[in-house]
């Protein structure tokens, strides 16, 4: 029987264990993330290399196939591999896992170029809709000075 303090101690080295860096490319999708999320890393990962690799276990697999479809849909990327199978480093049971290859389509150029100049327009809007916030609120306490004032008279 083992004892709690070697039960411890042997949990605490299987967590100690050096986790393996993943390259930039390569993206774990979870099952709890935002969907574009993922898309937007693709695209990002895409700037700087020639393929992108999605990578979904267990339940993650489907959110992993819906966001290569987002992405093949909106013409930015092509599919170079699927693979499927199982994973066996994720301790005492096998998951399912998938991992897809993504590559820039021919309009992938243009589409990021477009997100690019929608993100500025976006981010034009929030500065000038803050602007008029703080203008309203100025305006507001205005108001409500100017209401105190003729309280006291």
């Amino acid at each position: 029987k083992m004892s709690a303090w070697k039960k411890r101690v042997a949990t605490e080295e299987k967590e100690t264990i050096e986790k393996v860096e993943t390259p930039e490319n390569f993206i774990k999708v979870s099952s709890r993330r935002a969907l574009f999320t993922y898309t937007d890393a693709v695209l990002d990962a895409l700037q700087n290399f020639d393929v992108v690799t999605l990578s979904g276990l267990g339940s993650a697999i489907t959110r992993a196939v819906t966001i290569g479809e987002i992405l093949v849909n909106r013409g930015a990327v092509e599919y170079s591999r699927i693979e499927t199978g199982l994973n066996e480093e994720t301790g005492k049971f096998s998951k399912s896992q998938i991992e897809i290859d993504l590559v820039k389509s021919t309009d992938y150029d243009s589409i990021v170029q477009k997100r690019a100049s929608s993100k500025v327009a976006k981010e034009e809007a929030r500065d000038e809709f803050e602007q008029e916030q703080i203008k309203f609120q100025a305006k507001e306490e205005a108001r409500d000075e100017f209401e105190q004032e003729q309280i006291k008279f």
